[in-house]
């Protein structure tokens, strides 16, 4: 069975129409309908909005898979392609606004509520949404194509996951040929991190195996809260690849500053791969003039490498209206145990360790360190969550 998916609104039905299908609703198979073994489903992507609207349940964002349709049908397979369509923000106000009936192809279904669609497209995260169903589909093996569809066309051109974002803004961003993606997997100094490209392709790290692949799990341990139209600067940046995140979730000041001009001709070259708005700079953090304040600041497997750290929080802080993000190692890292045995039970004391400089890695530092060299400088609360690198932590600081 194909899923065909998207929120109210956004044109599963007239996609359905076009290609003669037959059509099953979620509401139908709750009800127990067996659908015909060539139908498709016709499938919200805001089914659970509604409930969570009349309850005053957040509205933001949520697991899709709370739906039991949705997850049924996932486990037992009975999914085996998706048709995603993605319509403009601007549009599926405007549609939901003129609509009269819940579904216009069922002439006589009762009025459609557009008081209150309008409110949770309103409030709804979109970006977020649609990341997590792509992440959904991708996890279950099904194959799926995105099309976008605005208003004053008649066609459903395709795009891709990486170019939702654009997407919900209005902007079509075509699938790009084999040929482009394949020019860029070419290109000098991709091999440093696994960065998503269109048609669910990567960039290789696999000559730096000590990055950890994609910055997606880190990524996903400071996205929760929303990230639609805030703003980021990613200190160390390299190719860029938390940025595109980001950008994907809606983020669209997106700056990243590097030391390494081969890392950031990758992350430049990608970025026009992914017609990505981030900006990138060369040059050392603590001397640049060209960065103003962002609202998450993202220091992530640096700061063990900057020999004045101190005047380097500083500028980080200066610039941080919201959130400052710090992965690091801690006492338990690996390089910094082969000096000697290291008691446990010391992350509650402020301690700052020094490694070796032989292996291009300096300090180690407990979370009580860190939150001492914070509180110097601002008012932040902070909280650590895991880190994808063995024996590092993320300490996530938001102003009080």
């Amino acid at each position: 069975m194909r899923l065909v998916v998207g929120p109210t609104n956004s044109g599963k039905s007239t996609w359905i129409e076009r290609n003669h299908q037959d059509a099953v609703f979620a509401y139908e198979l709750q009800r127990g309908h067996i659908p015909a073994s060539d139908a498709v489903l016709h499938y919200n992507l805001l089914l659970l909005a509604p409930k969570r609207f009349r309850s005053g349940a957040p509205l933001i964002t949520w697991n899709l898979l709370e739906d039991e349709v949705l997850k049924g049908c996932l486990a037992r397979g009975e999914i085996d392609k998706a048709t995603v369509i993605v319509a403009p923000i601007d549009d599926l106000l405007d549609r939901a606004t003129a609509r009269t009936e819940i579904e216009e192809t069922r002439p006589g279904t009762p009025a459609y509520p557009a008081d209150m669609w309008h409110s949770i497209l309103e409030q709804v995260d979109l970006f977020s949404l649609y990341q997590q169903l792509v992440d959904v589909l991708e996890a279950h093996n099904i194959a799926y194509d995105v099309l976008f569809n605005a208003n004053g066309t008649d066609e459903m051109p395709q795009t891709d996951r990486c170019f939702v974002h654009a997407a919900l803004r209005g902007r079509h961003v075509p699938l790009p040929p084999q040929e482009d993606i394949d020019a860029v997997l070419g290109f000098p100094g991709v091999e440093y991190q696994e960065v998503l490209l269109p048609r669910q392709m990567t960039t290789s790290h696999q000559r730096f195996s000590h990055t950890n692949g994609s910055r997606r799990q880190t990524f996903d341990q400071i996205a929760d809260t929303p990230l639609r139209d805030r703003s980021v600067l990613d200190i160390g940046c390299a190719m860029g690849d938390m940025l595109f995140w980001y950008e994907r979730f809606g983020a669209t000041q997106l700056t990243g500053i590097d030391l390494r001009q081969s890392r950031l001709d990758a992350a430049k070259r990608i970025g026009e791969l992914l017609h990505s708005d981030a900006r990138f700079i060369c040059g050392d953090f603590l001397k640049s003039d060209e960065i103003g304040p962002h609202d998450d600041v993202l220091v992530l497997n640096v700061l063990h490498h900057i020999a004045d750290f101190s005047s380097f929080l500083a500028k980080a802080v200066e610039l941080t209206r919201e959130r400052l993000i710090i992965e690091f190692p801690t006492l338990q890292d690996k390089k910094f145990r082969r000096l000697g045995d290291i008691p446990e039970g010391l992350d509650h004391l402020p301690l700052i360790g020094v490694s070796s400089r032989k292996v291009d890695q300096t300090f180690v530092f407990t979370r009580a360190a860190l939150q001492r060299l914070i509180d110097d400088l601002g008012n932040f609360e902070m909280e650590t969550r895991q880190s994808p690198f063995a024996n590092r932590e993320i300490a996530v600081f938001t102003r009080r």
